[in-house]
């Protein structure tokens, strides 16, 4: 996921460290997405573990250009621009897909484990397109990119949440917290009258499970609404200058790797074959609540950049190799799934 955060011209300091947290951001994620496909194509138990990818930090630079502009925003030309960045090399995906892949599969896996059904796109390619493909069927085209579906549906209702920001203020901000928290009670609560598990057998979950807690736009919108408040709360104190020591800023970064390593280990005893599964509790409670720490996490991390107390992580992060490294982060998600079948 990509968005132009910043102007050509006049760059701030801290929005050039903004934009370098980005980038940075933008490989990484799609080289998780790339292992953890990998991982979920093994027949073996293995955890659904993915970190909350819709985070929209763009708010900030959004609310001063509302400032600037007296509170217009050109809403329909957002959403053009949104699609014809995303749209072409989905259409070549779905193309390639329906007609090309079918004939360049290999490997001793190919055809016993694949991401997609081929035929699906041939009657169903269209709601890829057009965006909508979590909601709108049940046999989806490129699987994977439910993911684009759930960014495009959070952006479009982007403009509803800036808006009130800008005419609100803190008040709006409340809304959306509350909201958030309602989200996130509605994910767990969800899973515990329904059953859902997030652990994978043989690399499979159940049709239903996928649909209700994985490919639902409204289960992913409890961290990008935590990006819309951090935004919010970046464009409220972009001139402030936070003093912070030396403890203050070893107790943040404690608590963020803290927190981060238990997102990401916390299942790891329990996914070992041989091992009892969690009761339905503690899987709820894990998947809600890693959802609401992980952006956390990251909003330390960009925190401390922007306000130049990143150190080392910062100067990683603002490395100029994710520059051109970011430019190809969105195609290497659309086809990394293609290497991986084609392989078996």
């Amino acid at each position: 996921m990509e968005f132009r955060l910043l102007s050509v011209g006049g760059k701030t300091l801290s929005q050039f460290c903004f934009s370098c947290c980005f980038r940075c951001g933008h490989f990484l994620v799609s080289q998780w997405l790339a292992i953890g496909h990998d991982l979920n194509a093994c027949p073996r138990k293995v955890s659904l573990q993915q970190p909350p990818l819709s985070i929209s930090y763009f708010i900030s630079y959004q609310l001063s250009f509302l400032c600037r502009s007296k509170g217009k925003l050109n809403i329909p030309m957002m959403y053009l621009h949104r699609y014809l960045r995303l749209a072409p090399i989905v259409a070549v995906a779905i193309f390639m897909n329906m007609k090309l892949l079918p004939y360049l599969g290999d490997g001793p896996l190919f055809g016993d484990i694949n991401f997609d059904n081929y035929e699906n796109c041939e009657s169903n390619w269209f709601w890829t397109l057009l965006f909508l493909q979590n909601y709108a069927t049940k046999e989806l085209c490129l699987i994977h990119t439910w993911y684009l579906a759930v960014d495009m549906q959070l952006y479009i209702l982007s403009p509803i949440f800036l808006l009130c920001l800008y005419k609100w203020g803190k008040k709006a901000a409340a809304g959306i917290f509350v909201l958030m928290l309602l989200l996130s009670a509605c994910l767990f609560c969800t899973m515990m009258t329904d059953k859902y598990y997030i652990y994978l057998e043989n690399g499979k979950l159940s049709d239903e499970a996928q649909r209700k807690i994985y490919y639902a736009t409204h289960t992913h919108a409890a961290p990008w609404l935590i990006g819309v408040l951090f935004g919010y709360f970046l464009h409220v104190n972009r001139s402030k200058k936070f003093q912070l020591n030396r403890i203050e800023i070893w107790m943040g970064w404690i608590a963020s790797l803290v927190l981060l390593f238990t997102c990401v280990f916390a299942l790891y005893p329990s996914a070992k074959l041989r091992r009892p599964a969690l009761s339905l509790l503690k899987e709820s409670s894990y998947y809600t609540f890693t959802r609401i720490a992980w952006p956390l996490c990251l909003c330390w991390v960009v925190f401390v950049c922007v306000k130049d107390y990143g150190g080392l992580a910062n100067s990683f992060l603002s490395c100029p190799l994710w520059q051109p490294l970011s430019k190809i982060s969105y195609s290497a998600y659309i086809f990394h799934v293609f290497i991986q079948q084609i392989n078996g």
